[in-house]
Order: C-alpha cells, then sequence, then structure tokens
C-alpha cells in the first residue's frame, strides 16, 4: 500500500473516503468516536482541575478562581445545549 501511496497522488485521499464511510456505518465506527471523544472531554476536564490546584498551592488563588469561573460556565452552557438539543420542547416553552 505504501507504494500505491508513493505512485498515485489519489490514493490516500480515496483511502480516506473509503475508511470514514466504513466507520460511518458500522457500529463499533460510531461506539470507538462516541467513547474517543468521552475519554478526550473527561482528560480535558482533568486537566483543567490539575490547573486550578496548581494555582492554589502556588498561592495564585484569583487565577484559580477564574479558571473555575471559566470551567463552570463552560459545563453549564454545555449542560443547558444538551438539554435544549435533546428536549421534546424548547427552554421557551418550559
Amino acid at each position: 500500500m505504501s507504494q500505491l501511496d508513493k505512485e498515485y497522488s489519489w490514493f490516500r485521499s480515496t483511502m480516506n473516503t473509503v475508511a470514514q464511510i466504513l466507520l460511518g456505518r458500522v457500529s463499533w465506527g460510531l461506539k470507538l468516536r462516541f467513547w474517543g471523544a468521552a475519554f478526550l472531554s473527561l482528560l480535558d476536564l482533568v486537566t483543567d482541575i490539575y490547573v486550578c490546584a496548581m494555582f492554589v498551592r502556588e498561592g495564585r488563588i484569583e487565577l484559580a478562581r477564574l479558571n473555575g469561573a471559566f470551567l463552570a460556565t463552560s459545563i453549564l452552557l454545555q449542560v443547558m445545549l444538551t438539554v435544549h438539543q435533546n428536549a421534546k420542547v424548547g427552554f421557551s416553552e418550559l
């Protein structure tokens, strides 16, 4: 396959397209994307919390509070958008 990739400029883009179509059709592709995104999201949350703790340890309380406020605001907006997206009625009708 590496020879085909070197010889034909269209080979890699064709294989990428075929892989995307196959991953979109099979159930394990959906599960892989879901769990991959969930893992990365949780890892991001853990690193944000670690940075807040690091600021507190260094005595930079204002930066820790600011980072915590950004984190809380982000989570709140995500929850609101998720509820809105999955609700049968919009927020205006609740």
